[in-house]
């Protein structure tokens, strides 16, 4: 949001609950709206579903009118459509790391501090984003 900001662009955002029906009732919002956003980020598989099912009930597609990143592995798509621009996350890592933190915690070694972990992230650009 703030790399939008420094470039002059307005950054909508709309929350969702990491399931299908709210990406689909996110990007319908978006889509539908008098100014329509040139490209959409999702953050996880499920939303990237229901927003794609939004897009083709009001006959948009990707990268044809809007571009299109999203977290999460989206293997499971290939086929569906144009391989998608997508964050890919060190799931393992994620889950080692949070196992961690809570077995620290269950035997006490850690209270209730936050912590800051940061795990690094490789863009995989695929065919639904576009340079402007």
């Amino acid at each position: 949001v703030s790399a939008m900001s420094a470039a002059g662009l307005p950054a909508r955002i709309v929350h969702g609950d990491f399931r299908r029906e709210s990406g689909h009732r996110a990007a319908l919002e978006l889509l539908t709206s008098k100014e329509r956003p040139d490209a959409l980020f999702v953050a996880n598989l499920l939303m990237t579903v229901g927003a794609l099912e939004a897009a083709r009930s009001l006959s948009l597609s990707t990268p044809q009118h809007f571009g299109l990143v999203t977290f999460d592995s989206v293997a499971l798509l290939s086929g569906f459509g144009p391989d998608l621009t997508t964050v890919v996350q060190p799931t393992y890592e994620l889950g080692y790391q949070g196992a961690n933190l809570l077995l620290d915690r269950i035997e006490g070694e850690r209270k209730s501090a936050p912590v800051v972990i940061k795990l690094p992230c490789q863009l995989k650009v695929g065919d639904s984003s576009r340079p402007r």
